[in-house]
């Protein structure tokens, strides 16, 4: 058995000495996504993979990447043959996020989702933790996240404040 790995990994992850939001999920990739996802400014712009898979990089400083990763890239394998189905990460990333930066979720079904949350500086994550739930079909969740203003050139605790939006 094979293992295929294709990356694309955001230009702008492990920028130097800046702080960057990265957000990621993933899904089997025989599987439809069924909630869109992006990062949205205070002045409106957004950043990421809306329901009808157009891709937006509207933010400055932000990025989108697709990651393949697992299965067998052997087209006569079967379902059995393969130990772990090839999976797609989608990969947000936005370097010196603005205050009121938002994450939203939007339901193209009723589904559950969980999407990893990191905030890196210098190229070390500094915070890590996953916002998960549920979402209804053309329903919208938004959580806040909010980069604070750094004193003395060290990043300090991010406010995180969640909330539902019905659109």
């Amino acid at each position: 058995m094979s293992v295929l790995t294709y990356a694309i990994m955001p230009n702008n992850l492990f920028a130097a000495c800046q702080e960057v939001f990265s957000i990621s999920h993933d899904r089997s990739i025989n599987e439809a996504y069924l909630f869109s996802v992006w990062l949205e400014d205070g002045a409106g712009h957004r950043t990421g993979f809306l329901n009808d898979e157009t891709i937006v990089e509207e933010i400055p400083g932000s990025d989108v990447a697709m990651e393949c990763i697992g299965g067998s890239n052997d087209l006569e394998a079967s379902a059995e043959d393969s130990a772990s189905p090839m999976r797609e990460i989608r990969h947000i990333s936005v370097v010196k996020p603005q205050p009121a930066m938002h994450l939203f979720i939007k339901g193209d079904a009723d589904t559950a989702f969980s999407i990893e949350v990191d905030r890196i500086f210098c190229g070390k994550t500094i915070e890590n933790y996953t916002v998960s739930g549920t979402v209804e079909m053309d329903e919208t969740k938004e959580v806040k996240l909010v980069p604070p203003k750094p004193t003395d050139g060290t990043p300090q605790e991010t406010e995180i404040k969640t909330g539902t939006r019905q659109e």
